[in-house]
């Protein structure tokens, strides 16, 4: 009996359920991650940037502009007429949250610079800073 090519055989069967698997989850996590963008745009946010790490669970990163735009009204809204869907509430929610925190950073260099929501087993959301430009040319 062969056992190398009994193993590599099962290990190419698994690794297409994987694969099988991966696809699935990514497809739902898209589907999940096209709902959320449509909703964060009617929120008044505008999407910088849009991140899929395949893997079993898919990871999907949407970083959002910070401007004018944005109103914790209307994200309001959007929170309250999804609160039926766990992982839209969630996230909702955890940006509700990130919003009132937005303004905390008081020193005068420094402005937001975006907003990340990372969609997996548990979803985050991250808010980062940069040097504002005016601060960095004046010194220069």
């Amino acid at each position: 009996m062969n056992f190398d090519s009994i193993t590599k055989g099962l290990g190419t069967k698994v690794a297409d359920q994987l694969a099988d698997m991966g696809t699935k989850k990514a497809t739902e996590a898209m589907n999940q991650a096209n709902l959320m963008l449509k909703l964060l745009q009617d929120a008044g946010y505008q999407i910088g940037d849009l991140d899929l790490e395949l893997g079993v669970p898919p990871t999907i990163s949407i970083s959002l502009k910070t401007g004018p735009m944005m109103s914790d009204s209307k994200l309001e809204a959007v929170y309250q007429a999804n609160k039926e869907n766990e992982v839209l509430a969630l996230v909702l929610g955890a940006l509700i949250q990130a919003n009132k925190l937005r303004d905390m950073v008081k020193l005068e260099t420094i402005e937001l610079k975006d907003a990340k929501i990372v969609l997996k087993a548990t979803p985050s959301i991250s808010l980062h800073w940069k040097e504002k430009a005016a601060a960095s040319t004046a010194s220069a």
